[in-house]
């Protein structure tokens, strides 16, 4: 059965945005818990502009599923995996002019691609996974670098405008799931990804986990956290 990740970002961001305590990212992992989600994705920018590190540590004490920390490919960020060890880290590219995260990480970047530091991570005890574009180059890198699996990045797909380009990215997604599963990499996607687009990629066998955070903060505004959580779980688990 196929797993969700609900990421808190976006709580983040809405509690930014005043410099007060709500809405607070831990309560609504709570909620979100209950509601059925099999993990909790939180994004610790550099600049924390949305998550922080009050909310990891907290969240790594009343977290009752498993946690999965993104960060980007940067050695100061160490310190807090070694003292908090998550139970899981996603390395993902980031840009300061970035509104969200625009790409997977590229092995041939030596920046972003660190060997050394991915094996830092994996010294903490946390499982480590890359998010990447489906290109067959990122996934055999990733293999070879130890990671439990990746993060398949989805955003092509989502924010093409024609069924033809929706096809080929659709395409690309489920080869690179099948490539990666034949390197022994657990499967993820993510990347705008919403109640409508997920569809497809339910039937990709490959596919063992969703994580998707702002279509279900958006649809909580309407309806409330638990009931977004219930809805994108039965979808996600049943359809």
């Amino acid at each position: 059965m196929k797993k969700l990740s609900v990421s808190l970002d976006q709580i983040g961001l809405l509690r930014e945005a005043r410099k007060i305590r709500t809405p607070d990212p831990v309560t609504a992992a709570g909620v979100a818990e209950i509601a059925g989600a099999d993990s909790i994705s939180i994004h610790i920018r550099l600049d924390r502009r949305g998550i922080r590190e009050r909310d990891l540590y907290l969240l790594k004490e009343t977290c009752k599923t498993r946690l999965n920390l993104n960060i980007s490919p940067k050695s100061e960020m160490l310190s807090m995996i070694s003292e908090v060890k998550p139970h899981e880290v996603t390395i993902l590219p980031e840009r300061a002019t970035e509104l969200y995260t625009e790409r997977g990480i590229s092995f041939e970047s030596e920046e972003e691609f660190d060997l050394d530091l991915f094996g830092q991570i994996q010294g903490t005890g946390s499982r480590l996974f890359l998010m990447v574009e489906p290109e067959a180059a990122d996934i055999k890198a990733a293999a070879k670098a130890g990671c439990a699996g990746i993060q398949l990045y989805s955003l092509a797909y989502t924010t093409v405008r024609t069924e033809t380009e929706r096809q080929v990215e659709l395409d690309k997604i489920a080869k690179a799931a099948e490539l990666a599963a034949k390197n022994d990499l657990e499967v993820r996607l993510g990347g705008g990804l919403d109640y409508n687009n997920i569809f497809p990629f339910l039937k990709i066998d490959e596919v063992s986990e969703f994580v998707i955070g702002h279509a279900i903060v958006a649809q909580a505004l309407m309806v409330g956290m638990a009931k977004a959580v219930e809805d994108m779980v039965t979808i996600v688990k049943w359809s």
